[in-house]
């Protein structure tokens, strides 16, 4: 099965394919230079679709909108999650979404750390980012950035929940 999965973002979208667990491919579509996020979103759909067609994937997975500092950046992120569903839909392609704290959980962060006085608290999302990063490195050696860590970090859980489903059933 080859996963087509996104860390899909208002002005860097990281992506990755997985095919029967393994890393296949991996980059970002990045636009962050487009000051003006109309026209920006507008080609970040376009290049999400055009990523899908020429992957040709078996299935699609994707980050859930988290809370952003900007209420216009969320509703904006909401619409371009509307567009990913739709493109599915459409192709007739299976999708699912993953909260950031779920696929997270998955592939082994922990959202939590322990301060000086030996209480959990919660990870800043820079941290989270990092510890991404890390995982990508330790399991392939590759220094990629954020976005695509998460990308291909997404695309491991949707193979790892896929495969414990399927173990479940025998």
């Amino acid at each position: 099965m080859k996963i087509l999965a996104f860390d899909q973002g208002s002005s860097i979208s990281g992506w990755s394919v997985i095919q029967d667990g393994q890393l296949i491919d991996f980059g970002v579509i990045d636009l962050h230079k487009e000051k003006n996020i109309e026209p920006r979103m507008q080609h970040m759909a376009q290049e999400i679709k055009n990523k899908i067609s020429e992957i040709a994937p078996d299935k699609i997975v994707f980050e859930d909108v988290a809370l952003q500092d900007s209420p216009k950046v969320v509703i904006w992120l909401g619409r371009l999650q509307g567009y990913l569903q739709m493109l599915c839909w459409e192709s007739n392609i299976p999708y699912s979404i993953y909260l950031p704290t779920s696929w997270r959980k998955v592939v082994g962060i922990s959202s939590t750390k322990p301060n000086e006085d030996g209480k959990k608290v919660r990870k800043k999302r820079k941290e989270l980012k990092e510890d991404a990063c890390k995982i990508i490195f330790d399991k392939y050696k590759l220094s990629v950035s954020d976005d695509i860590a998460d990308a291909i970090l997404i695309g491991l859980c949707d193979y790892i929940k896929t495969e414990e489903l399927k173990e479940n059933e025998e």
